[in-house]
């Protein structure tokens, strides 16, 4: 009868550490630094998990994993996030989900090229670069085939943005 009472109090010990660990993986760093996290489009749940663990933004994998597990309407958007270190799992994952969302109004009559900086600000992007982007024909021809709506036109440095 003693070893079964000292067999359960041993085991109801490890489920509490357990449980325990698991809770302490979930919360966040004593930094508020923030770090610039992207997660690339067609990435994977562990590939995230493995990044933000290496990027020191999560404790644990394994409690990241089972708090996936656990919440399975957890969809992650692609983008680039800053988040802060004190940023616990479950407020991390709620950023990865929602993605990244502006509000842009575009005015008729007004070019592209007026809205670059707008763009740049939202996204953080530098603006040289998207200006260099727009007129790189390997990615322009690259759009052209991803999207049905591109026609060459777009390649036409006199176009009108």
């Amino acid at each position: 009868m003693k070893k079964i009472i000292i067999v359960l109090v041993s085991i109801l010990i490890v489920i509490m550490l357990l449980i325990g660990l698991y809770f302490y993986g979930l919360t966040g760093f004593n930094s508020k630094d923030e770090v610039s996290f992207t997660v690339s489009e067609g990435s994977g749940i562990n590939e995230v998990i493995n990044n933000l663990y290496k990027d020191k933004l999560i404790k644990s994998k394994i409690s990241s994993k089972i708090y996936i597990y656990l919440n399975k309407d957890i969809t992650i958007q692609p983008g680039t996030y800053n988040l802060r270190r004190n940023l616990g799992v479950k407020d991390i994952f709620e950023v990865l989900k929602k993605g990244g969302s502006y509000r842009l109004t575009l005015v008729e009559g007004k070019r592209f090229i007026d809205y670059i900086e707008q763009i740049c600000e939202m996204y953080n992007f530098d603006k040289e670069e998207v200006l260099k982007k727009l007129s790189d024909k390997e990615y322009l021809n690259y759009l052209i085939d991803k999207y049905y709506f591109l026609d060459d036109s777009i390649l036409n440095s006199d176009l009108y943005y």
